[in-house]
């Protein structure tokens, strides 16, 4: 079927975006006053996966449903499968970009409870506890053999809904609309950050989203930044559930000249991870187009 020749001006595709995300919002709030009753029965993983594929997987797949000639998958990218080297250099930016993206994430907290009025800083902290002590019970539901299920309800599953939103379909329309990649990923971040609504620890979700958006323009296979996004989230929730179930006194660096150098070199190798990245994806192209 033929789209309507107005779905391809980008100011159009942007606005069926957001009445897409609209939809997907007002029916994840119906689902979860509808189910708040069912928490015995669905469980707090099931609910917040859910949440997240009516939040951010639906818009995505109404968005690509009426704007793609070609179906959803194709319109998303996710249509063949990632090059097995730019998948290996994604997994390998996750660890060396996590020195850079706590440090920045740090400061940036440290700087705000030194300025920001404390009545605001508190608010903060309040909320960002709350959120923590929610993913901390969710976590903590059942023995240790559900850690591989909350991988894949809350990392997995969450990571391609959000990277089919947020990388796959509001990125490229700002894109389009802009015609700048890097602005068009710094605003992507930004609502990125905003809407996981932690905001002591919005720096370093919006360094995660931003590194996101750089492998999928330098790939253009959205596979890229899901597994990005899968494995930092399967690492969180590791973690969280170790500190959860055998919790360790927490190590302290005051040594800010050291940590300032590793943030430094962490940024520098991901940078240069990225670029790796992108010159794997162009030379496997050029090789699969050679073979043809």
């Amino acid at each position: 079927m033929k789209r309507p020749f107005y779905l391809s001006r980008p100011e159009s595709s942007l606005f069926l975006l957001l009445v897409a995300f609209a939809v997907g919002v007002m029916v994840s709030m119906l689902w979860s006053a509808f189910t708040s009753q069912w928490d015995d029965i669905l469980g707090a993983n099931a609910r917040t996966m859910l949440s997240t594929i009516l939040t951010f997987g639906l818009p995505a797949v109404i968005f690509w449903h009426f704007k793609s000639n070609d179906g959803v998958t194709k319109g998303l990218h996710i249509n063949t499968p990632p090059r097995w080297r730019a998948s290996i250099y994604a997994i390998v930016a996750v660890f060396v970009s996590m020195p850079a993206i706590g440090y920045v994430n740090s400061f940036v907290k440290d700087f705000g409870k030194m300025y920001l009025p404390e009545s605001i800083t508190q608010s903060l902290e309040v909320a960002a506890n709350s959120h923590m002590e929610l993913l901390e019970s969710i976590v903590g539901e059942g023995h240790w053999v559900m850690l591989p299920v909350s991988i894949i309800i809350m990392g997995i599953i969450p990571a391609l809904c959000e990277e089919m939103f947020f990388r796959g379909s509001l990125q490229r329309v700002l894109n389009r609309l802009w015609h700048h990649p890097y602005i068009s990923i710094i605003v992507t971040s930004v609502v990125f950050a905003l809407l996981h609504a932690d905001y002591l620890n919005w720096a370093g979700i919006f360094m995660c989203s931003v590194i996101m958006g750089l492998l999928y323009f330098y790939t253009s296979s959205l596979w890229i930044p899901i597994i990005f996004h899968s494995v930092w989230n399967t690492w969180n929730i590791t973690m969280m559930y170790l500190e959860v179930h055998y919790p360790t006194s927490e190590i302290v660096n005051d040594d800010r000249t050291t940590t300032a150098i590793m943030a430094a070199l962490s940024i520098f190798i991901t940078w240069s991870v990225i670029k790796t990245c992108r010159s794997v994806q162009y030379m496997e192209r050029n090789l699969h187009i050679h073979m043809k």
